[in-house]
């Protein structure tokens, strides 16, 4: 498949648009989330406060923000362009996007924390960071074989956009946004299950099974906020898309266009 001008400005656009974003959501996570963590978890009257606990869901908002935005995009190329070729570039982008999060993340905690001088300390982090690296790997993967199966239902198919109906299980788009937005929350709540069986925890009082409760229903939450993120922003890409083929074609068009003045002629 040859793609034409348009469609390959409109790539090269969205493959910029989705570097700057990761980028930024990387540098954020690096920069400020991580330095909140270490202060307010190494503070006494911070640790097992409110302040500790908005960083907590901060940090896991900025995290899934990562992944909605990753997945909307591939989703977008699966279904307007569904060729594997052109996955490459988008999947190269978000891989890089994740090790420089992860290694700003660490570089950022020795800032705070000191570097280490040990290399049991050293090689414990850069095994901690090859986990976090494979994990959003595993997620990543899955995402794409995903829209890769789907795209093919899906891709050159007008009728599906822009996204008006999100309850409708009919079109494939939305469907596949619901298992793209799933594919986070879930991997969070098996890690949240572990931690609770891992650290023994069970409710003392009926406050304590309160948090217990939101915070395992934060997962169903997590869940409809991406779902809901990942429509809107491959509406937003969708809209901008077209937005650029019109112009394309009224300039095509347009009586300044020397093209259109030969046609003319020879009509």
């Amino acid at each position: 498949m040859k793609l034409s001008l348009i469609h390959l400005t409109v790539l090269k656009k969205n493959l910029k648009k989705l570097a700057l974003i990761l980028l930024g959501i990387g540098a954020f996570y690096a920069v400020v989330c991580t330095p909140l963590y270490h202060v307010t978890n190494s503070d006494i009257l911070f640790r097992d406060g409110v302040a500790s606990l908005v960083v907590d869901y901060v940090m896991d908002i900025t995290n899934f923000l990562f992944y909605w935005i990753s997945f909307a995009f591939l989703l977008y190329v699966g279904i307007t362009l569904g060729k594997t070729t052109l996955f490459r570039p988008f999947l190269i982008v978000i891989g890089g996007a994740v090790i420089f999060r992860y290694f700003a993340s660490l570089i950022a905690g020795y800032l705070i924390n000191g570097i280490p001088t040990k290399w049991s300390v050293w090689r414990e982090d850069l095994l901690y960071l090859a986990i976090d690296v494979l994990l959003d790997a595993a997620q990543i993967t899955v995402a794409f074989l995903l829209i890769y199966r789907r795209s093919q239902q899906m891709s050159g198919s007008s009728k599906y956009f822009p996204v008006t109906k999100p309850e409708d299980r009919q079109n494939p788009v939305v469907m596949t946004a619901a298992l793209l937005a799933a594919i986070p929350s879930v991997i969070h709540l098996i890690t949240r299950v572990i931690y609770d069986i891992w650290e023994g925890y069970i409710p003392q009082d009926g406050g304590d099974l309160l948090w217990m409760i939101l915070g395992y229903a934060s997962e169903l939450l997590g869940f409809v906020a991406g779902f809901f993120v990942i429509i809107l922003v491959i509406n937003h890409l969708y809209m901008k898309a077209k937005a650029m083929q019109i112009a394309y074609d009224e300039a095509k068009n347009s009586i300044l266009n020397p093209n259109t003045e030969k046609k003319s002629e020879q009509e």
